[in-house]
């Protein structure tokens, strides 16, 4: 039997006999009808390659069905339908890594793909395993990492081959060495011990598939480097489609062809920009990728495959994009880079769209991230075809000048199209549909099984010893040559994932460093705006209160001008603004001093009964004219600033308008000498004045009396009394005489007179007091007609002293004997309150 490695390789492309001159002959055989099942998990490196064999079977003739996640349906179910591909939907419900929420889209996000592919194949391998029993297919095709189809077609008997969308120097040198390195590098990108184990679990399970089963490896010699191939591998060529010898001018997406019109009419090359399904980008890497593809000169289109939940990371959304750029979840990518307008291609290198970029001769710019992203992005570059960008690192000028360099040296052009010349010499898709072919026609291949593999890449590898590995080193593949290759791509690896690492830590650093300034700024500018804000309403404060005791004064000046013109209006215009003025005129003119009393006093009132219902009333006499010239007062106490804000400061008196004015002069005395009112001349003088008790205060004098004499003599002062405040008032100004002594004589109390004990008495049960003082040996006068108490009219004034000290007594106490009738001797004397 031909060998299988030989056979496809030497088979020709349909589309090269198809050119070919007329002399040349067509061969035609014939193959059973097979039906085959197409396995993969959804996500689009490994699912893409896996949808492209299905339908090459479909369209070749076989019954096939492409099965997967039923996630992925929306892209796939379609275009499988139009070629006459049946699509199988697993794990109904579940949701994608692409769909922004959900588990697989959170072990993405994380990196945690060892757990993500463990979770596809719990969600798939019970309902494929009923698949498989109710379809019976003839073969089963699985991608590499798919090991959840494993043990059901095992199970079931039925036949399995791999599909390998990876270069072959990943796996030629596989290794136990190289699987646990990968795996720490695995944790020390994600830092999980359950995704490493996995990872490692997963790696193992690989290697006696590789051993065991039939591998399409979707590679090609140009990419990779030439080497001799084991029996069970055949490379295959990317599975990507072959370019048509007709222009591509549209793809199946109506949206972007309508851009792609608008792009044509601005005469502007397109940059196609992909990351896949799988990686997700930081915002810095996509403001770095749009600002760098923006500042490119000349200015060229951008058609980006970018997820929604990433779209929110462009400048300005996706509502504010320049015309020349079209942001989509998902392009038709095969479709797309197939037109002519495409010039390059900035891409994570995938190996699915690496081979799709290289199908389509376009150059690229690599931005690798993690699995084998770093090894393709370097064999690109080797082969001149491609240059490379620091994830951790990357801005928006590494972004232009890496884009610029490869739009404009044309040397990255003529590579990739000596790249794609390679790729086109194998059959891609068509070459799996004949291996599958030949496996199935044959019965399989199990002669290709025969221990033609080091034990390192078997089952038995990882309790193999030294001397079996020796016993092997014929056919081992790890040589001495690649084990220093290998050797070095470990190191390299290694150092490029601990950059990225340290990179990564310090950008977290950095930036949770601004975040912290940033906030401290925000906290100060706030605290400085606040106090500003403090200080000008203490200052409006602070006129506020300034205007209002400027109202506050002028108030008051008003109203002892006003006080000040009602004395002078109902005092015949004489000036009372001292004490002195309510003293008597003098004492040797009794006349004018009664004149004066009958002047001022009003008349007593008599009620009388109205004869007439409808009599008017008497008329009221007119007000006295007011004085023009004010009454100088004394000013009152200031108002404090400090003290209106709130701070402690001592306690101040308060303001009082009485203590604010000039002490009120006294009506005067009723009593007259000879027709005169009395007079105030030296020491002997009889004088008057008013006072209002405040409350809790005594009046404060030591009284006794003769009732033959009618009189209260004063026999001393009380300190803390209403008179001892009067007293101080006096003796503190020019007034005086006008201050009460002992052996001054109380001749009347509030026009009661010459009646010792109810003048007593009124000074004990009143608040408001008008006394009438004699002193020395002046004459006493007569009594008015009409004696008795009477109220103070509206026109008097008085004099109101503040609480200096608590009384020592309350109420007022009198000693008395005994009256006696008729009896003219003095009584003990007594305490007026």
């Amino acid at each position: 039997m031909e060998a299988l490695p030989s056979l496809l390789t030497n088979r020709p492309d349909g589309r090269s006999a198809e050119k070919a001159a007329t002399n040349q002959l067509t061969v035609s055989r014939q193959v059973r009808r097979m039906k085959v099942a197409c396995i993969s998990t959804p996500e689009a490196g490994h699912l893409v390659p896996m949808v492209q064999i299905a339908k090459a079977l479909a369209r070749r003739g076989h019954q096939s069905a492409l099965i997967t996640m039923d996630c992925a349906r929306e892209k796939f179910a379609k275009g499988c339908e139009a070629v006459g591909c049946e699509f199988v939907g697993l794990g109904k419900g579940i949701q994608g890594s692409d769909a922004g929420s959900g588990l697989a889209s959170e072990l993405t996000s994380k990196g945690l793909f060892g757990i993500l592919f463990r979770h596809y194949d719990q969600v798939m391998r019970e309902e494929f395993r009923e698949w498989l029993q109710t379809e019976r297919p003839d073969v089963v095709v699985a991608d590499m990492v798919t090991l959840g189809a494993v043990k059901p077609a095992k199970d079931c008997g039925i036949p399995l081959i791999l599909n390998v969308p990876g270069p072959f120097e990943l796996f030629k040198n596989m290794s136990i060495s190289l699987i646990l390195t990968l795996c720490a590098v695995s944790f020390l990108q994600t830092r999980s011990l359950t995704d490493t184990r996995i990872m490692l679990q997963v790696m193992r399970d690989i290697l006696p598939a590789f051993s065991n089963h039939l591998c399409l490896v979707n590679s090609f010699f140009g990419l990779d480097t030439a080497c001799p191939l084991p029996p069970n591998i055949i490379m295959t060529g990317s599975t990507a489609p072959r370019p048509s010898s007709l222009v591509l001018r549209e793809t199946s997406d109506e949206r972007f062809n309508a851009w792609l019109q608008r792009i044509r009419g601005m005469g502007l090359r397109i940059v196609y920009v992909t990351m896949g399904s799988m990686q997700v980008l930081e915002p810095f890497q996509v403001r770095a990728i749009f600002e760098g593809l923006l500042a490119l000169s000349p200015r060229c289109a951008v058609a980006w495959s970018l997820k929604p939940e990433q779209q929110a990371f462009l400048p300005g959304g996706v509502e504010k994009l320049p015309a020349q750029f079209f942001v989509q979840k998902w392009l038709p990518q095969g479709e797309a880079l197939q037109l002519p307008d495409v010039a390059a291609v900035v891409t994570h290198c995938g190996f699915g769209g690496l081979n799709e970029t290289i199908a389509a001769g376009k150059p690229l710019v690599a931005l690798p991230f993690r699995a084998d992203q770093p090894a393709n992005a370097k064999i690109a570059r080797a082969r001149g075809l491609a240059e490379v960008l620091s994830p951790p690192k990357l801005t928006a000028s590494a972004v232009s000048s890496a884009v610029g360099k490869v739009l404009n040296d044309q040397t990255y052009g003529a590579r990739a199209v000596e790249v794609q010349r390679s790729m086109l010499k194998t059959g891609g898709a068509e070459a799996c549909v004949d291996a599958i072919e030949h496996f199935v026609e044959h019965g399989g291949c199990n002669e290709l099984f025969e221990a033609f593999l080091a034990p390192e890449l078997s089952q038995r590898a990882f309790a193999a010893d030294v001397d079996s590995r020796r016993s092997c080193g014929s056919v081992c593949l790890v040589s001495s040559q690649s084990v220093g290759c290998q050797a070095q791509a470990i190191q390299e690896l290694v150092l490029s994932e601990v950059d990225y690492k340290v990179r990564e830590k310090t950008d977290e650093m950095f930036t949770k460093g601004k975040q912290v300034v940033a906030q401290m700024k925000q906290r100060h500018q706030q605290t400085v705006q606040q106090h500003q804000d403090d200080i000008a309403r203490l200052q409006k404060s602070s006129q506020d209160l300034e205007a209002e005791n400027a109202r506050l004064k002028q108030l008051v000046q008003s109203l002892a001008t006003n006080l000040a013109s009602v004395n002078t209006g109902y005092l015949n215009g004489k000036d009372f603004s001292s004490p002195d003025s309510c003293a008597s005129t003098t004492a040797e003119d009794p006349e004018a001093t009664t004149k004066q009393l009958e002047a001022s006093t009003p008349p007593p009132f008599a009620p009388q009964a109205r004869v007439d219902a409808d009599m008017p009333l008497p008329e009221v006499p007119g007000f006295p004219p007011l004085p023009l010239s004010p009454v100088p007062g004394t000013p009152g106490a200031p108002i404090s600033l400090a003290e209106s804000l709130g701070q402690v400061t001592p306690q101040r008196t308060p303001l009082s308008l009485m203590q604010s004015l000039t002490p009120t002069m006294e009506m005067p005395s009723p009593f007259t000498v000879n027709g005169r009112a009395l007079g105030g001349m030296g020491e002997d003088r009889i004088f008057s004045f008013t006072l209002r008790k405040a409350d809790g205060t005594e009046l404060g004098l030591n009284v006794s009396h003769h009732n033959s004499e009618g009189v209260l003599l004063v026999e001393g002062i009380r300190p803390g009394g209403a008179v001892e405040a009067w007293n101080r008032q006096c003796l503190g100004s020019a007034f005086a005489e006008k201050a009460v002594f002992p052996k001054d004589r109380i001749i009347s109390v509030n026009h009661i007179v010459y009646n010792p004990a109810a003048m007593l008495q009124e000074c004990k049960e009143k608040q408001l007091l008008k006394l009438t003082i004699a002193r020395g040996n002046v004459s006493l006068p007569s009594a008015p007609g009409q004696a008795g108490s009477a109220s103070l009219r509206a026109d008097a004034s008085e004099f109101v002293p503040g609480v200096t000290s608590k009384p020592t007594t309350n109420g007022a106490e009198e000693k008395k004997e005994p009256k006696e009738p008729k009896d003219d001797t003095p009584k003990e004397d007594g305490e007026a309150d």
